[in-house]
């Protein structure tokens, strides 16, 4: 349970961050090439498990 709840906590930062950098979900989406749906499963925590090269891009796509 305690590392389900660390990934749901990782998975809302990327929330966070995005909010705070004044990015749509459909702009990180596009700019990291990620579907709308699966970068909102990664944000939400309904995927805890996304693979390394979506975190990546994501962080990229933030400048983080």
């Amino acid at each position: 349970m305690r590392g389900d709840a660390r990934k749901r906590k990782q998975t809302t930062r990327i929330g966070r961050i995005r909010l705070w950098r004044g990015v749509s979900q459909q702009d990180l989406a596009k700019a990291t090439g990620l579907s709308l749906s699966t970068l909102r499963r990664i944000e939400n925590g309904e995927n805890t498990n996304p693979p390394i090269r979506h975190l990546v891009n994501i962080a990229a796509a933030l400048h983080c």
